[in-house]
Order: structure tokens, then sequence, then C-alpha cells
């Protein structure tokens, strides 16, 4: 089942994630009760967001239905391989539905993205009203001005009239659901999430699930207001695994092969537990270990992680290096955004902006706006008035990368030892940084709780005991009023 969805080695690693699969299956088991919950699930690019749909549909799948339920179809839709022209989308959307409802993740569904299964596939089911719709679709592809919106009224609406017409429910999961904005480029769509939410007002038996890793474009459609689905969606952040987590993602990488608790620390700081990042290191671990007899250690750890993330041949090399380009091609401005990102990946701590300002040589209004440029393309996070990439092995990549650094695929042993202490040494000084941050922040924290305790005084009455006078002559005790409190 799903095996060309979810290869079975996929499935032997997939780790946790017991929340947001509970999430889902609280979906399922809603809709079955015709109460409608809409969920997205938003992280940064490989942090698991479709690993976590593709086990939660295997699950859900070989769960038996409920006795007196409707059964609960999940369809599962990734807009990167549908055609984004109102056209190509409109057949593929449906043929998706249709596949999910006929196949249920058997075989390939490419063969539904073409019209004339479609055709055949409707014709079978022996319903009228489906039949109809498909051959509406049709005959709009065959007019001479193409009625573009039209057709993706039609797409949208169709997984409701198959469901109440064959008396299922469906639970739509739209992965990088944040394209679908491209349709809107086409004049006569006009806005497609528009479209989108008059057709979901009006359905009953489907939910809808929608997945992105454009963070701040999938916060926009969710989060603000002027969003056609603003508060039509529960949202969840996707973030990386915890130190336990880390581990076992780890072991199931090195299948069989021992790790140490130290190694396994030090895979965790250094990936900072983003899955992707802890199995491409793994692989890279056991395939050393495989062929020059090494057993896994810290260092072996630390050489794995710099031979994937500096080496154009690695994983992470690669990853990082297509979400600079992925995202630098949707900003305008390049010349000085790479420069505002070499600044900030050259930085061991997070930069204000007037420090960016300075080293950028520009005032403070430019900087900001090319900040904010970044932040929309979720290269640059601001957090307790700082500014920082938000991905921190990516933020080490880049500056490796800026400083030209390049190993070829198998480095001297000499360059790689010399390179290991290096980025050792980087991630010891953050680990410092972190830490004082850390301290700031909680001494910042105590200085306005006391501030606040301070001030609530305001010459109130106090039972003596908490002063420590004996009950024979206690009594209250008159706290003092303060005119001005203020940090020291």
């Amino acid at each position: 089942m799903l095996d060309y969805l979810y290869p079975v080695d996929e499935r032997a690693l997939f780790t946790d994630r017991d929340h947001y699969l509970g999430l889902l299956e609280l979906c399922c088991t809603e809709l079955q009760q015709d109460r409608r919950k809409h969920l997205a699930l938003l992280g940064l690019r490989r942090i698991g967001k479709t690993l976590i749909l593709k086990e939660f549909i295997l699950r859900w799948l070989q769960r038996p239905t409920a006795p007196g339920a409707p059964p609960v179809l999940p369809i599962y839709v990734d807009l990167k391989r549908l055609g984004l022209s109102p056209e190509s989308f409109a057949v593929e959307y449906v043929g998706s539905v249709l596949y999910w409802f006929l196949e249920k993740g058997q075989g390939r569904w490419d063969d539904y993205a073409r019209l004339p299964t479609l055709l055949r596939a409707a014709s079978t089911l022996g319903n009228p009203r489906v039949l109809d719709m498909v051959l509406e679709l049709d005959a709009d592809l065959r007019q001479q001005v193409i009625p573009q919106r039209r057709l993706l009224e039609l797409a949208f609406n169709f997984p409701e009239v198959l469901a109440r017409e064959q008396g299922v429910r469906f639970l739509i999961c739209i992965d990088e659901f944040q394209d679908l904005g491209l349709l809107s480029n086409f004049p006569q769509v006009g806005d497609v999430l528009d479209i989108f939410r008059a057709l979901l007002q009006t359905q009953s038996a489907v939910a809808y699930v929608a997945a992105g890793s454009a963070i701040s474009l999938m916060e926009g459609i969710f989060h603000q207001a002027r969003s056609p689905l603003f508060v039509h969606f529960r949202s969840e952040r996707v973030g990386p695994f915890g130190r336990a987590e880390s581990e076992e993602l780890a072991r199931k990488a090195l299948a069989g092969e021992a790790l140490p608790a130290a190694a396994a620390q030090t895979l965790y700081d250094w990936t900072h537990g983003h899955p992707f990042y802890i199995y491409a290191v793994a692989e890279r671990m056991r395939e050393l270990i495989l062929l020059s007899g090494r057993a896994a250690d810290a260092q072996l750890v630390r050489e794995a992680f710099v031979l994937e993330t500096l080496s154009s041949a690695g994983r992470i090399y690669n990853l990082c290096r297509y979400v600079i380009e992925e995202s630098m091609g949707q900003a305008r401005g390049q010349a000085l955004l790479r420069l505002l990102l070499q600044i900030l990946a050259e930085s061991e701590s997070p930069l204000t902006l007037t420090e960016i300002a300075h080293r950028l040589r520009r005032p403070a209004g430019a900087a900001r706006a090319l900040l904010n440029r970044l932040g929309q393309v979720d290269l640059v996070a601001q957090i307790d008035g700082a500014y920082d990439l938000p991905d921190p092995v990516l933020k080490i990549w880049l500056a490796y990368f800026h400083a030209g650094v390049e190993l070829l695929t198998v480095p001297r042993r000499e360059i790689l030892e010399g390179l290991v202490a290096d980025m050792a040494q980087r991630y010891q000084r953050l680990s410092s940084e972190l830490g004082l941050a850390k301290e700031s922040q909680a001494c910042r924290e105590l200085s306005r709780t006391v501030r606040e305790v301070m001030a609530a005084f305001d010459g109130r009455l106090a039972p003596g005991r908490l002063f420590g006078r004996t009950a024979s002559g206690a009594g209250a005790v008159q706290l003092p009023v303060f005119t001005r409190v203020a940090a020291y």
C-alpha cells in the first residue's frame, strides 16, 4: 500500500510526531461526526511535514472504519507535481480525487492526470451527477475562450459532489499549499483563495489539511485578516526534533551501528534537531564506518557533518544552496540582499537594525526594507529585537560558502581535520553566545518580575509571619509605596 507515494525505506525512518498524527486523526474523526476541522502545517523545508502526511495516510487506510460511521478517505495532492495553469490544475486536481477514491493510493496516479482516464473512471461509477461534472470539465476545455475561473470552481467543488453521491467523506491534504496562489496570476481567475474559500464554506463532506514550507506566505494566508482564509484553519508549526527523537532517528539511519551518548549529543548539537540534517549526517557516518572500519564517536559525527555541509556532493550542501537560490529568485535587489545575508552569516550572534545598517553602510530605513524582503522569503527572522537566519545550519553553510570553502568529494585528511576544528570552535562560540543571551534574557525577566512586585506593594498590609514575627507579637506590616520603580 502506498508503495509509490511512501516507499518502505522511508517508512522505516519515520520517528515521533505523535502530536501531529493525533491532530490529523482528530480531523478525520470529527469529519465522521459532521464536524469539520481544517488544519495548516507550517515548517522549514525538509523538516518532515510531508512525511507526517504520508505516515498518517498509511495508518488511516490500514485502520478499519468504526461501525455506523461514514468512511473518511484521505487524498494527497502535491502542488509541486500539478500543472499550475487553470486548465492543467482542474484536470489533475479532479484526477487526484478520483484516483484516491478508486485506487486508495495503490499504483501510480499519473494516468488520472489525463481527461480520457477521468471520463472512463467517472463512467464506471454509474453516477450521473459525477459523470456530468467530468463532462462539463471536458466541454469547458473545448471552448474557444476557456472559462478559467469556472474550471477552478468546478475542480474545488468536485470532491464535495463525489463524497455526497458516494456516501463518504474526504480529508484532502494539499502539500506546498502556498503555490495555489500562482493560479491568481491568470487575469480571468482573480484571487484563487477567494474561490477556494467560497467553495469551502458550502461544503460539509470535505475537510482540508494545508502544508507548506514558505512560512511567511503561509502565515499571510492563514493569519492575516485580509486573507480569504483568515481563521478558517487551525495552524501548527512543525519544528525540529528534541534530543531523544534525534538519537532515535540517527540509530535508524545507522542501521544497527553503535552510537555512543557523546556522539548522539554532538549530532543533536550540530544539526539542531533538524530531521533531514540528522539523516544526512548519520548516512554519511554509516558510509565512513563501513568503508574505513572506524567506530562512531563525536569526531566521526563532526567529520560527517563537515563533508555533508561543505562538499558540493553533500546533501546538506545542496539543500542549503537550493534554499538560497529558490528564495533569492523571489526577492528583488539581489546584490544588496546577498550582502546582507553574508553579514548575518558571518556574525556569530544576531544583529540589531542599527548594527546591520552600519555594516551595510545604508540608512536604517533602507536596511529595514531589505530585512523585510528577506523575511518574506523566510531567510531572515526577528527575535527579541535582533535579526538572524532562522536555520542555524544554513547560516553556517552560508558563512563558509561566502568564504570560498568547498570540499572535493574526498578531501585530504589534514584539510578535513582543519575544517572540523574550525567548525567546532565556531559551534563552541555560538553556544557561549547563546548561553549569555539566555542568561541576559533570564536576568531581564527576573528584573521585570521584581519591579512588578515592588510596584504592587502600594502601602498594602501583609501578615507579620511572612517577615518572621513570632505568633505572640505578630501583626500586620505595612508595605512601602514606591513612587518610581525602574531597571537598575
